[in-house]
């Protein structure tokens, strides 16, 4: 069956093509296009020859005008049209990011498309939440592209510690994370969890509460209470998310708190958004 995607795409241009799936391959796309082959390489062309690492500004804009019409289309057709259009826009950044070694982009870039083919096939919803995980992330990647500067300091390998007692627990969210290249350390001790964070550079903590939450609350309280606790993201998961847990765990220095570890391409968005938007906002 041929995706809607690709029907809309079909009836938009009047004519007939082969079926679109944003999903990297997918049985429906084995043979996804080269980026020559869709343009992006000639447009990377054309902006390294106006200015070797600056953004061009009518791409930024492009950029945000996508993500705000999602906010403004009313039925599901029209929404899914600009999923695909957003998908397209940030494809463009990816790119520019591994043409030029930006590392930091191209890491940004590659977890925004996952989250949005997540979101138009429908694995993710599409509610307030994952609108705001959305937003965030397409923000920092527009702001990002308006400094070199920003996106020098922010290219720096993304580092995670994983605390849980159980490493089966975590397991698709480790493998989710390391697949982008996110330097990923596990721990099951919580004086080890300490000694690493204490003593090694890192931008978030993820605490599995599934098995000993005690411990684990514990252990986010200690984690803010290092030296540099206060710029240390620490994320709970497996955990309840209503008002009272959000409190407590506020109060104990969580800046996030998670269900569960399922959804991994949300996670991962958050997880750089988090770690680069404080890099660039301490520069």
């Amino acid at each position: 069956m041929r995706s809607r995607l690709a029907q809309w795409h079909s009836h938009a241009d009047g004519r007939s093509e082969a079926p679109i799936d944003l999903r990297r391959g997918s049985p429906e796309n084995p043979n996804r296009p080269a980026p020559s082959e869709t343009g992006l390489e000639r447009e990377l062309q054309e902006s390294t020859l106006l200015a070797p690492t600056d953004i061009p500004l009518a791409r930024v804009k492009s950029l945000q005008n996508a993500l705000q019409s999602l906010f403004k289309l009313p039925t599901l057709v029209e929404l899914q049209r600009g999923l695909a259009k957003l998908f397209m826009e940030v494809q463009w950044f990816t790119g520019f990011g591994q043409a030029h070694h930006f590392d930091a982009l191209k890491q940004l870039g590659s977890c925004l498309e996952t989250f949005i083919s997540d979101l138009h096939h429908c694995e993710i919803a599409l509610d307030s939440s994952s609108l705001r995980t959305l937003a965030h992330a397409v923000d920092l990647m527009a702001n990002l592209s308006g400094s070199n500067s920003k996106l020098r300091l922010a290219n720096r390998p993304c580092r995670v510690l994983v605390a849980t007692a159980t490493t089966g627990a975590c397991q698709q969210l480790i493998e989710a994370l390391e697949k982008v290249d996110i330097q990923t350390t596990v721990s099951a001790n919580h004086d080890t969890c300490l000694r690493w964070a204490a003593n090694n550079p890192l931008d978030m903590v993820i605490v599995n509460l599934e098995v000993l939450p005690d411990q684990g609350w514990q252990l986010c309280e200690a984690l803010r209470n290092l030296p540099q606790g206060r710029a240390l993201t620490v994320m709970p998961i497996n955990a309840p998310t209503g008002l009272e847990q959000r409190v407590f765990a506020a109060a104990r220095g969580c800046t996030e708190l998670l269900a569960s570890a399922a959804g991994t391409s949300e996670i991962r968005l958050r997880l750089i958004t988090q770690a680069l938007g404080k890099r660039v906002s301490a520069s």
